[in-house]
């Protein structure tokens, strides 16, 4: 792997490290699964490469909508690997407070549970940047994936399998795993805010 200066090293370049000194110690543990810190290593890159086939670039947004489970430690390597921004969003979050964190964030993907997919077809068709929903099974089943009839034009909605699967097929495409990814892209920043004077 290359060594990547401190003051550039990403949350992907230092799961890789640890990877290399550690693979093999427990790094997580749930209460049905537990994974070694090259298992993580390995998911995560999985994941990153899957999202770079599905064409999630360097500085874009990710919202990410999922419970306490493996998936989210994955997601978050990875997009840190790939140079994309998560945007955590809260499982409790439905109608206009969901609309309002996904187009608030200029999201352009989306990584959702399945147990939340029900919540999406209200708010997403309202939601012109996102171009595409990876929707993640418990257990790694195939998701019913519904919604897709609100979804705005050009937004595709793939399984988490699917994902994986993809990402299984680009062997060491990773940003980390062979150079920086360049430059992010950056959305402006807003104006001051001032209080209103009394």
């Amino acid at each position: 792997m290359r060594e990547a200066p401190p003051d550039t090293m990403t949350l992907g370049d230092v799961l890789a490290r640890r990877a290399e000194s550690h693979h093999d110690a427990l790094f997580l543990e749930f209460p049905d699964s537990a994974f070694t810190f090259g298992e993580v290593d390995e998911q995560s890159d999985r994941v990153a490469q899957g999202l770079l086939a599905a064409v999630v670039a360097a500085g874009e947004h990710v919202a990410v909508m999922l419970p306490n489970r493996p998936e989210i430690v994955f997601v978050t390597f990875a997009l840190a690997r790939i140079g994309a921004v998560a945007v955590p969003v809260n499982t409790a979050c439905h109608g206009l407070a969901l609309r309002n964190v996904l187009a608030g964030s200029d999201c352009t993907a989306l990584i959702v549970d399945s147990r939340y997919t029900d919540r999406l077809p209200p708010v997403t068709a309202e939601v012109s940047d996102l171009r595409l929903t990876v929707v993640c099974a418990p257990g790694d089943r195939p998701a019913a994936i519904g919604g897709n009839a609100a979804a705005p034009q050009g937004c595709r909605t793939v399984g988490w399998p699917d994902l994986m699967a993809h990402g299984a097929g680009r062997p060491e495409q990773c940003p980390s795993r062979r150079a920086s990814p360049g430059p992010r892209r950056r959305r402006p920043r807003p104006p001051p805010c001032h209080p209103a004077a009394t």
